[in-house]
């Protein structure tokens, strides 16, 4: 079974319904990168994967537990960093050292005391004294010593200063290369998870609306995109993922156009292009998630 999975999960708040019956299923080993607009329901599916929030419907799994019924060996396996701030304000680091070896028997603090040297941070400073960079690097410190089996981030870099977000990303391949965690991972940072991940998934409408490996999705998909009369034509090609209209033009997203296609729509006035994560991401967002400003 996958370390992390979810079954028809739903979960409604009185705002409205934001998961709506979602499957995930992360490989052993894998690196999944989770896109979607603000809202879209990534906090509440990592909060209800970490059992801090129970579903409505369908199972959320992390090493084959729902990890809101105890389950004290499998949580000692797994790390999360939330968007906001968990740990406690008047905590020393040192007593946070002490409680997280206790509860994790894989724990090891030589890399989070590296960390604390290299900011001249003494293990006596509260957590209330640092600044909010420190203290989110801190948290991503506490959970890479815990040495998980599997990892949930939730905007993990957003604090950190750029220096700090690319030594943490450093660290985090050197673990991944050597203890091959399971990690799910939620930015709006694109960059970030063309980096780091192998796999991505959108999340629009309650649901995993599009999933790919990155290679395959940079490898196989194309952009092609059309102005003025062109746009208004049918969809170009078969293997359309998704589309987006504003402005006057109109963009497909297609799989697996063969080198014939591509010279064909050209002829026809359609622009082909390939693009990192950053301009598929926005696009696959923009058209399993339209929403009228």
């Amino acid at each position: 079974m996958e370390p992390i999975r979810s079954l028809a999960l739903e979960k409604t708040f009185s705002t409205g319904a934001v998961l709506r019956g979602l499957d995930l299923a992360v490989p052993q080993g894998s690196i999944y990168g989770l896109l979607g607009r603000n809202g879209c329901g990534k906090t509440t599916l990592l909060n209800t994967l970490m059992g801090l929030s129970l579903p409505d419907a369908g199972r959320a799994l992390v090493l084959g537990q729902a990890l809101g019924r105890g389950c004290p060996k499998e949580k000692a396996a797994v790390a999360y960093v939330a968007q906001g701030e968990l740990l406690p304000s008047w905590a020393p680091v040192r007593e946070l050292i002490t409680l997280e070896a206790e509860l994790r028997p894989s724990f090891t603090a030589d890399g989070l005391h590296a960390w604390l040297d290299a900011e001249n941070l003494s293990p006596r400073r509260r957590v209330r004294d640092m600044s909010a960079g420190q203290r989110k690097r801190l948290e991503l410190e506490l959970a890479l010593a815990g040495q998980p089996r599997v990892l949930l981030m939730d905007e993990p870099f957003a604090a950190l200063d750029p220096v700090s977000h690319a030594d943490f990303t450093e660290q985090l391949l050197a673990y991944a290369a050597c203890h091959q965690p399971t990690i799910l991972l939620s930015s709006h940072v694109l960059s970030d998870l063309e980096r780091l991940c192998d796999r991505i998934g959108v999340l629009a409408k309650g649901v995993i609306a599009y999933e790919a490996s990155l290679d395959d999705l940079k490898e196989r998909t194309l952009l092609v995109t059309a102005r003025g009369a062109v746009a208004s034509q049918a969809p170009p090609a078969e293997g359309q993922i998704a589309s987006y209209s504003a402005a006057g033009s109109t963009t497909w997203i297609i799989e697996g156009l063969q080198s014939v296609d591509v010279k064909r729509l050209e002829r026809e006035g359609f622009r082909v292009s390939h693009a990192n994560l950053e301009g598929l991401g926005v696009e696959l967002i923009r058209s399993l998630d339209p929403r009228v400003c």
